[in-house]
């Protein structure tokens, strides 16, 4: 915590006054996610579900983040370690992260702010290289319609467009500065006899990467595609978002310390979503564990009940579970005398449903898992006509 606070301190005297110095050390200071000196490990209970408001003004590109719109945003944190898979955690200096996420049915694009610190950043990818992932880059994972199941090779049993897992590299800023030009890496291809990288940076119309120090904002918009998507011929799988929309999505960095080794080799993967060991590297090729973004109103009432939750807060833990119990536990302003708790599969079959009475606000319930073997499951929560939907794991490993 010492270091944290004299950074804050030298990056507030430094001589040097700019747009970027008075917001970074305020936005990273108040986000209210790195008030330890340690990164999470896998499996630190925080929600994978992120409702995305809608944009009712597009903020500006520029690798400031300061637009009206973001502050209407929730922060999800990028927390999880994937590699190594229950090592100990990473001091806070050596990586963190966190990200925001709106959409516009004007432009029908995605729009992410980002926020990284990073002490070393290992650039100089060049494309098309197949060792993207030994260098330090973000990376996005989105499965369009929510899916899951493997998205590698087109095949007659998966499409590589099930899902994308867009690899953005780039050349580090100078310190002040800022870059708009990215690579953004995936596999394409019928086997690995034929496999290509495509570059997909034209699915990111916009993009600025602001570094201050170690500190780095990404901030970009991302068109959504289905999974028809032909390269040739990308407009044709445009997907037109709206509200109630819910996609797979989850953020990860790939962070290497050590820029003089030859070869280069990844030292650290981190996500935004819990993942179990088996499933510690999975996401590049299967989409069953992406976290759930579902597009929203921008502070749209209910219909039914007129009546908009401004602050819910819902928790599952623990998770992953390893016991025939798990527990939810929410803070919600919602009305209602009941609240309405289903476990569904990945491909929404309804495995439990009962409803529970609820007498204020705050609410917890342990709810029985026979019946339900290892795997991962979705619960929906339902009050007040509105619903909400959580991801959880039922493992066999012990971390």
């Amino acid at each position: 915590m010492v270091t944290f606070i004299r950074w804050l301190i030298n990056l507030s005297m430094t001589t040097k006054i700019s747009k970027f110095h008075v917001c970074l050390p305020v936005i990273f200071a108040c986000a209210g996610l790195f008030t330890g000196n340690l990164l999470s490990t896998a499996g630190v209970l925080h929600s994978d579900s992120l409702q995305a408001k809608e944009a009712i003004i597009i903020p500006v590109i520029d690798g400031v983040g300061d637009d009206e719109c973001w502050e209407t945003a929730s922060w999800l944190p990028i927390d999880q370690m994937w590699i190594p898979w229950g090592d100990p955690l990473l001091p806070f200096d050596d990586f963190k992260g966190e990200f925001k996420v709106m959409w516009s049915d004007e432009t029908d694009e995605l729009y992410f702010l980002v926020q990284t610190t990073d002490d070393v950043f290992v650039d100089g990818y060049v494309w098309p290289g197949s060792k993207y992932p030994d260098y330090d880059i973000l990376e996005i994972f989105i499965d369009e319609d929510y899916s899951g199941g493997l998205h590698i090779f087109d095949t007659e049993s998966s499409l590589a467009a099930n899902a994308f897992s867009y690899h953005i590299a780039i050349d580090e800023p100078a310190d002040g500065g800022y870059t708009d030009f990215l690579v953004v890496c995936d596999i394409a291809g019928t086997s690995w006899g034929d496999r290509t990288t495509p570059d997909y940076a034209g699915h990111i119309p916009e993009f600025v990467v602001s570094r201050e120090g170690r500190n780095f904002i990404w901030e970009f918009s991302l068109h959504v595609y289905n999974d028809s998507y032909d390269h040739t011929n990308p407009a044709a799988s445009l997907v037109e978002l709206s509200a109630g929309k819910i996609m797979g999505l989850s953020m990860a960095y790939c962070d290497n310390d050590n820029p003089d080794e030859s070869p280069l080799s990844r030292d650290n993967f981190i996500g935004s979503v819990s993942v179990s060991e088996e499933a510690y590297n999975d996401h590049w090729q299967n989409a069953d564990g992406y976290g759930i973004l579902t597009l929203v109103e921008n502070s749209a009432p209910s219909v039914t009940t007129g009546h908009q939750d401004n602050n819910p807060v819902y928790n599952i833990y623990p998770n992953p579970t390893l016991d025939n119990t798990i527990y939810l536990s929410y803070n919600s302003d919602l009305p209602g005398d009941h609240v309405i708790i289903r476990i569904l599969s990945m491909d929404s079959q309804v495995l439990y449903s009962e409803v529970f009475e609820k007498y204020q606000a705050q609410f917890t319930q342990q709810i029985s898992l026979d019946g339900i073997g290892t795997g991962i499951y979705l619960m929906e929560i339902e009050i007040a006509d509105q619903k909400f939907v959580r991801k959880f794991t039922r493992s066999n490993n012990h971390q």
